[in-house]
């Protein structure tokens, strides 16, 4: 799958809604992987999922399903617009469309350059070890995303694929991709999104085997850690 495709399907909603058939959604990740703009796209998705999900659960149970206060339903399918039940749920959908038009959307059109000028912001892990982050640097401004190369992922017939996840210094997840097996018999690209490194200090890739292609992170199926540290720009 590549860009175009990706966006003629809207694949970044569907990925997030769970819509996509498991072929087009293994396509899918193959491609996001390498794709800062369509891993920017899923993030902002999944932003938006969540914070239609967060008004949904504020509105209150009575107002959202006052269906005894409602008139009788009459006229088809339509009856279903009556006041009762339509307005609340449709000022819950309008805070939505608000949200995404002032926050989500400005948000998006301000990272997307950063995301478009990402081979600009690319570092090779190749002098990273798992001992310590001195052999890389990685100088970013905080808005910035990054296009990690170089990372050599030991090979095992074992493993269908793998997991790739970037971790801070406390050892917590910020994000992750899938890599799939014949990705891994070459060197990969990890792009991490505009905004997914909070702060300056010490990072990892962390990759681990994943028996089926499941996209599970399983810890004891460990084999890579490369770390490096992130310098932010004035």
């Amino acid at each position: 799958m590549d860009h175009a495709e990706a966006t003629r399907l809207q694949a970044a909603e569907k990925y997030v809604l769970g819509e996509l058939p498991q072929a087009l959604r293994e396509e899918y990740e193959e491609h996001f992987f390498d794709c800062s703009i369509c891993a920017l796209d899923i993030k902002a998705a999944a932003a938006f999922a969540d914070t239609a999900r967060e008004v949904l659960r504020e509105q209150p149970q009575r107002e959202r399903f006052r269906v005894k206060d409602a008139a009788p339903v009459s006229g088809g399918w339509f009856g279903w617009f009556r006041p009762a039940f339509a307005m609340p749920a449709f000022a819950a959908l309008l805070l939505i469309v608000v949200y995404q038009s002032f926050v989500t959307i400005p948000r998006i059109k301000e990272s997307s350059p950063q995301a478009m000028a990402q081979v600009s912001n690319t570092f090779s892990l190749l002098r990273a070890n798992a001992r310590g982050a001195e052999g890389v640097t990685v100088e970013i401004r905080p808005v910035e995303g990054i296009s990690l190369t170089d990372i050599d992922i030991p090979p095992s017939p074992k493993f269908d694929g793998y997991v790739a996840q970037l971790v801070d210094a406390s050892g917590m997840a910020l994000f992750q991709a899938r890599i799939s097996g014949n990705q891994a018999k070459r060197s990969v690209q990890f792009a991490v999104p505009a905004g997914s490194i909070p702060l300056p200090g010490v990072y990892s890739v962390v990759v681990t085997g994943d028996p089926g292609a499941k996209g599970l992170v399983i810890p004891q199926n460990e084999v890579l850690r490369l770390s490096f540290t992130v310098a932010f720009l004035p």
